[in-house]
């Protein structure tokens, strides 16, 4: 099979890795570029690494009709202005609401729901009905205004 290569749209990513399961599934495995995070304590900058968290797996956008999941290992950092060694592990900001999936999949799952039901669109993307449900519930809401 002849390699190509796509963008995965998020910039502070590298790839690291790749590999594809028996069932076709595409995981990327991926590093942060990113050289701080916000303190969850103080609200200041934090840039001192101190490991890692545990691996964690996100859903992203299909390619050639494979699902895709990025799997990363996010950064910890010490923060140096609290006085207690607080830590605090990063955060990405392509990462939607619910934490499974990235914002592009939630783009895209949105565009499906349109002249569609949630079982169709489950059955079209081979998502379980409940993160297509979560989604709609964190791009719409549950209530008018």
């Amino acid at each position: 099979m002849a390699d190509f290569t796509l963008p995965l749209d998020i910039e502070t990513l590298k790839i690291i890795n790749q590999s594809i399961d028996s069932k076709g599934n595409i995981t990327f495995t991926m590093e942060s570029t990113c050289t701080d995070s916000l303190c969850h304590k103080c609200g200041q900058k934090a840039s001192k690494r101190c490991g890692y968290s545990y691996e964690m797996i996100f859903e992203h956008t299909s390619i050639l009709d494979r699902r895709v999941f990025l799997k990363i290992k996010p950064v910890r950092y010490e923060c140096e202005h609290c006085k207690d060694g607080t830590t605090t592990t990063e955060k990405y900001s392509w990462i939607a609401k619910g934490g499974k999936i990235t914002q592009a999949l939630e783009d895209y799952i949105m565009r499906q729901v349109i002249h569609s039901t949630i079982q169709d669109v489950s059955k079209k993307t081979g998502l379980c009905y409940s993160t297509i449900q979560n989604t709609i519930k964190h791009r719409i809401g549950c209530e008018v205004d």
